[in-house]
């Protein structure tokens, strides 16, 4: 079913399927999409603070969002083939 080189999502979803490598790494700080991230422990000596996150979630009825805010405690990449990676944040 999967022919290599079809589509670019394609290879993305195989890679994915086949799980991620066997070690996860820590970090205090990252930058996903242009958007910089530090963990709280790292803020504490800077003079900026970076660690605030903020989601708009979806209830699903589509009348209410439920805006979530936190701070960000741990920051764990998931790497995957293909260089590939999954950036989880823990928030408090």
């Amino acid at each position: 079913m999967y022919k290599e080189g079809s589509c670019i999502e394609g290879d993305e979803l195989l890679s994915l399927s086949r799980g991620p490598s066997d070690y996860a790494t820590s970090f205090s700080g990252c930058i996903t999409n242009g958007y910089s991230f530090h963990t709280n422990d790292r803020d504490k000596n800077l003079r900026t603070q970076n660690s605030g996150v903020f989601v708009v979630g979806n209830i699903g009825d589509g009348s209410n969002n439920i805006d979530y805010y936190g701070i960000l405690n741990e920051i764990i990449i998931l790497e995957y083939l293909g260089g590939n990676y999954v950036a989880l944040f823990r928030c408090k």
